[in-house]
């Protein structure tokens, strides 16, 4: 089964997003930035293993998690940085008129 996943140089515009954004989460530290951090850097990880399903589910948790933020500013740049990256983790969403090959 193949999965589709970014080139490299959407790859590479995705994760500099992650780890910005992730950069200025750790200057807070209180319980809702720490655990989208987690969520981020889940992202990251499944952005690096080619995991497609996996990336959406943490880009989503994370864009949840966004609203549960003190700084209004803060939400507002997660939330923006977040559906930017779904953007482009679904320009490699297969269409539903795919086929798949079968032995």
């Amino acid at each position: 089964m193949e999965h589709a996943t970014l080139s490299g140089h959407l790859t590479d515009i995705a994760l500099d997003r992650l780890d910005r954004l992730i950069a200025e989460l750790t200057r807070f530290h209180d319980s809702p930035a720490e655990l989208l951090v987690e969520h981020l850097k889940s992202a990251r990880n499944y952005l690096l293993g080619a995991m497609p399903n996996e990336l959406e589910f943490s880009l989503l948790a994370a864009k949840d998690l966004a609203a549960r933020l003190p700084d209004v500013h803060l939400q507002a740049l997660v939330r923006q940085e977040v559906a930017s990256l779904l953007g482009l983790a679904a320009v490699t969403r297969p269409t539903s008129g795919c086929t798949s090959r079968s032995s």
